[in-house]
This record gives structure tokens, C-alpha cells and sequence, in this order.
């Protein structure tokens, strides 16, 4: 099956569903070969991959791309504890075993990161090649735009805010534009970040944005069981990331993981979303950190 959606309609026809123990997750699952999972953060969806997921299943590769809970086609419980990042982790380690994939390649976005740490450390024999993409790895040079308190009337306004599709939709496309540089996102392009947004999407983004310490917690615990003799290791950054400062999170990632310089890739002239802004870069830079 060809994958080239041309919106999100398209893009969610092509998703399956797995019934995990906390919730229906939606995923795509594309290609033959050996199986990259592709882990979203905030506050995107599977959509983030579409540009670089035909260019790795043209490769030769098996390519399984979750909506994790609270987003995009996934369930969305309105219970917070529902998205900590052992929550999300536990979840992809259940989707692992329900598709029977034994080694893997790992791409980690934003929040996906933390969202993923200790589903690599309980499959961290099985785990072949980690790409990271300006994602939390360092509470340094991680400048989340607001740090409202657990229980804040902002926390609570935040929520209620984003709970509307008016104002969630405001909210996303004004995180996109702050995120990107290079690339003026059409609206279509916008609409497959925003479109899933219904009463009861604030769960997820509350939980965010109040608990940026437990981000920040799964990260330390990360470097503190892994280091470069664990982990093949790659980083993949856009350079004017304003969220995920390069210049403090890269030489920190590339001291402790043993990174070298040919496997440490920073995009000038890129932001965060670098997979909307050189979608083929990302992707030639992820077969080449891949096959190595």
C-alpha cells in the first residue's frame, strides 16, 4: 500500500487500532523489513511523520507510528495520570509485544522522548539504533514557553482554553508558527495537528505543562542506567529551536551517549519541526544513523 496521504482524513483511513490496557491507541503500521517505531511529542500526532514515512518504508523498512494517548485518533480519558511517562511507555511496550517485534530502531520527537525513556530501558536489548529529534534529554536548554503550577487557575484556564476547538486550534497553530522557520505550513497541513481537538482534549496538554518536572525526572533516570556503551546513539536538531536549545542539549547528549561527530547532525536554519521543515533531510539523515 502506497502512503502519501493527502490530508488527515486520508491519514487516519490508513490507521489500525490496538486496545491497550489504558486505552485505544491509534497507529499506522507501513512497510516491510526491519521495524522503526516513530514517537510523536507535544502537541502533535502521527501526522508529524507523514513527508518521512515513505521515504523509510521506500528504504526497506517496517514503520509503526502511534498516536499517543491524547492524541490525534487515539483515546482521550480524562484522567491526567493517564499521560506520565511511564504510562505512555507502558503502552508502547505493550504495542511492541501485541506486533510481535523483537529488535527495533527507535526516532523520539519533543516529548516523545520522555514518553519513551523507560520503554527503552525494558527493551533496551532489543533496541538497535536511537535517533533523537530535538527532544528532552537535558532539563538544560529546555525552555518550555510557560511552567504554570499543578492546580494553578492558569493550569485550569490552560486546560479549558485548549478544551475549545477555537481557541486549541489557536493554541496549535500558534506553536507551529513559533516552531517553524523554513516553512510556511498551509492550512491543510496545519488542520492534521488541530482537527482531532474535542471537549475532553485538555487532559494531555494539563498533564504537560504541570508535571514538566516528570519530563525533566525521566529523562535523569534515562542517563542514569544508559550511556553510549548501551545505546547506538544519533541526534538529528534543528539549530534555532527556541523549546530545545541546541547549544546546550547537544554537547551534553554528545558527551554522555558517546555520540561522535558523524552521527550529530545540527540543521541551521531549523527549528523545531524539523520534519516539516527538511523532511528529506530528516529522513536521508535517519537511513544514514540507522545503517551504521
Amino acid at each position: 500500500m502506497i502512503y502519501r496521504p493527502a490530508d488527515i482524513e486520508a491519514h487516519w483511513a490508513q490507521l489500525k487500532e490496538y486496545e491497550s490496557s489504558t486505552g485505544t491507541l491509534a497507529y499506522l503500521d507501513m512497510g516491510e523489513g526491519h521495524p522503526i517505531f516513530l514517537i510523536h511529542g507535544i502537541p502533535t500526532n502521527s501526522w508529524l511523520y507523514r513527508l518521512i514515512i515513505p521515504h523509510l518504508t521506500q528504504a526497506g523498512h517496517r514503520v509503526i507510528v502511534p498516536d499517543m494517548l491524547g492524541f490525534g485518533k487515539s483515546d482521550k480519558p480524562d484522567i491526567l495520570s493517564s499521560y506520565s511517562p511511564v504510562m505512555h511507555s507502558q503502552r508502547l511496550l505493550e504495542l511492541k509485544r501485541h506486533l510481535q517485534i523483537d529488535h527495533y530502531d527507535l526516532v523520539v520527537h519533543d516529548a516523545g522522548g520522555p514518553w519513551s525513556y523507560n520503554f527503552v530501558l525494558e527493551t533496551l536489548t532489543d533496541l538497535q539504533h536511537m535517533v533523537l529529534l530535538n527532544t528532552i534529554m537535558y532539563a538544560e536548554g529546555f525552555n518550555p514557553p510557560i511552567r504554570p503550577k499543578k492546580d494553578s487557575l492558569f493550569s485550569k484556564i490552560l486546560g479549558e482554553l485548549y478544551d475549545s476547538r477555537i481557541f486549541g486550534k489557536m493554541m496549535v497553530n500558534s506553536t507551529l508558527r513559533s516552531g517553524t522557520d523554513k516553512h510556511k505550513m498551509t492550512r491543510h497541513e496545519k488542520r492534521g495537528y488541530w482537527h482531532s481537538i474535542h471537549p475532553g482534549s485538555d487532559a494531555p496538554i494539563r498533564y504537560f505543562f504541570t508535571h514538566l518536572d516528570q519530563m525533566e525526572l525521566s529523562a535523569q533516570h534515562f542517563r542514569e542506567r544508559v550511556t553510549g556503551n548501551d545505546v547506538h546513539m544519533s541526534i538529528i536538531w534543528g539549530k534555532t529551536d527556541g523549546f530545545l536549545l541546541a547549544d546546550e542539549q547537544v554537547p551534553l547528549i554528545q558527551e554522555h551517549f558517546s555520540v561522535p561527530a558523524d552521527r550529530t547532525h545540527v540543521l541551521e536554519d531549523t527549528s523545531h519541526f524539523l520534519t516539516e521543515e527538511e523532511p528529506e533531510t530528516v529522513a536521508s539523515l535517519i537511513l544514514q544513523s540507522i545503517a551504521t
